[in-house]
């Protein structure tokens, strides 16, 4: 019951609000825009009671948000960091093609901290011994592409 009467306090209050609004506005070209205003308004007072209902009603039809949530954080953690292995492998099948260097093996070490934030602690390639000769010139092409430190050895 108290629900109700707090209702109707603020559809009261909302109307008088519009109707002082309306009196002291000036009359002219932004007469329709104010009514429009205060019709939205009036409107908004009438179903707010409904939107309390319908947060109860949602709220209490969820699962429990907790483990979704960490599910679908991991889902996501796991997602991005595939992400990230598929662009270092790409950049540097890319930059290894430029300078002829073929069958290279590609090791990221990276993690997601606890603000979402990739953390690269280390990326790795191995390339063919016959390559060694380029393997500086390579580090240094992939830490320009990548924006990272990149150790290049040879098998």
């Amino acid at each position: 019951m108290n629900i109700l009467r707090q209702w109707a306090v603020s559809l009261i209050i909302s109307g008088m609000a519009g109707a002082v609004i309306s009196l002291l506005s000036p009359r002219g070209t932004m007469e329709k825009t104010l009514r429009a205003v205060i019709g939205i308004f009036m409107v908004s007072a009438v179903c707010s009671p409904l939107t309390d209902i319908l947060k109860e009603d949602v709220l209490l039809s969820l699962p429990a948000t907790e483990h979704v949530t960490v599910e679908a954080d991991n889902s996501l953690n796991e997602y991005m960091l595939d992400s990230l292995n598929n662009t270092v492998e790409g950049t540097v099948k890319s930059a290894a093609a430029t300078l002829g260097i073929a069958d290279c093996e590609i090791g990221t070490d990276a993690y997601i901290d606890e603000y979402s934030c990739i953390i690269i602690r280390n990326i790795h390639i191995t390339i063919p011994s016959e390559f060694s000769e380029s393997a500086d010139d390579f580090a240094e092409i992939l830490e320009k592409k990548l924006g990272v430190t990149v150790g290049v050895e040879c098998r």
